[in-house]
């Protein structure tokens, strides 16, 4: 629900995007797991019903994005290599560049019939291709001249512009191209955003009725009878946080008010006896009861 807000405020970092896909990605193990059991039809059919808008969207993240994303996308690497071809291609350049100048220099020498060619740089004209004075002298109408040295020219072609562009640019195009994909996912998930706000709900009830599920098997709670009749009849309740505290040494208490006990008790006693945990111990045995959890007691009557 969090990362949902974010994404409704165009906030998502890449690492809520991917954490945003691995939870979607849970739907169809919460299905399975929830699916046969009558108590969950509410909660199954309404994961069902954002199958259609989650599922897809989940797989496309965890398909393209690493891992481990970036907390941001200043420096890019959110994406993995094999999806999108203009960004494999300047991550390539970025990484390559060396190996495609060689390649272009070979092209170039046997296209030319000039074996001695060669491509170099420098800060002030950038890439060149380098003929000696002998090489020159059958300079190639291909080539436009930049520089003339002692012994040798220098000269370059639209199409080695062309990859100088590609290559000096290559990361701020991969980075640039990083942010469209990202904003495409993130646009997705906008759509998506009733879907996902639907889901959160269903998995936030789940994990609450499964914390309630787990404590009940862990500590023995019971199933309290519930009751029309103003009754509370506790017999050895427990203070669910305490016990987690004290464990065995916690020393369990009866309560009993209605119309056969006293309908209003006074908790009398000196300061550190125990009053104010009897009291609250009381008041969650019968607010637990009340949301549907088992309790913390032996045997528990309830009046609703």
């Amino acid at each position: 629900a969090r990362i949902a807000g974010r994404v409704a405020v165009a906030r998502a970092t890449p690492r809520d995007l991917v954490a945003l896909g691995r939870s979607l990605a849970q739907l169809e193990k919460l299905l399975d797991t929830i699916g046969a059991t009558p108590a969950f039809a509410d909660a199954a059919a309404r994961l069902a019903a954002s199958r259609e808008a989650l599922s897809p969207l989940a797989s496309d993240i965890l398909a393209r994005c690493v891992d481990s994303p970036p907390a941001h996308l200043r420096e890019g690497g959110l994406f993995r290599p094999g999806f999108d071809a203009a960004l494999d291609e300047a991550k390539e350049l970025q990484t390559n560049s060396t190996q495609f100048l060689a390649r272009y220099q070979e092209d170039l020498a046997r296209e030319l019939s000039i074996p001695g060619l060669k491509v170099g740089y420098n800060k002030v004209f950038g890439y060149y291709i380098e003929l000696t004075a002998a090489q020159a002298r059958a300079n190639p109408a291909a080539l436009t001249r930049v520089q003339t040295l002692k012994n040798a020219e220098r000269y370059t072609t639209p199409a080695l512009r062309e990859l100088e562009s590609k290559i000096t640019g290559a990361q701020a195009r991969a980075i640039e191209r990083e942010r469209e994909l990202f904003d495409e996912l993130c646009s997705r998930a906008l759509s998506a955003l009733p879907a996902i706000t639907a889901f959160a709900s269903v998995v936030a009830e789940l994990d609450a009725v499964a914390a309630l599920a787990d404590r009940a098997v862990r500590r023995s709670w019971v199933r309290p009878e519930l009751s029309e009749e103003p009754v509370l009849e506790i017999h050895a309740g427990r203070h669910p946080v305490l016990e987690e505290l004290l464990g065995t040494e916690f020393v369990p208490n009866d309560a009993a008010l209605g119309e056969r006990e006293p309908r209003l008790a006074l908790i009398t006693g000196p300061n550190m006896a125990g009053k104010s945990t009897y009291i609250r111990q009381t008041a969650l045995i019968v607010l637990l009861a009340q949301i549907g959890s088992f309790v913390p007691a032996s045997e528990a009557k309830i009046g609703l």
